[in-house]
C-alpha cells in the first residue's frame, strides 16, 4: 500500500509543477549535457 500511495504523491506533484514542464526540464538537462560532451570533445 505505501508503494502505491508514494506513487499517487509523486504523480499529484507532476500535476502540480506541471508535467510537461518537467518534461522539458529532464530535455533540456540531457540537451545541456550533449552539448558539454561534444564541446568537450
Amino acid at each position: 500500500m505505501q508503494i502505491i500511495g508514494a506513487r499517487y504523491n509523486r504523480l499529484r506533484m507532476m500535476q502540480k509543477i506541471g508535467y510537461r514542464d518537467s518534461i522539458f526540464q529532464v530535455y533540456r538537462k540531457v540537451r545541456n549535457a550533449i552539448i558539454e560532451e561534444i564541446l568537450e570533445f
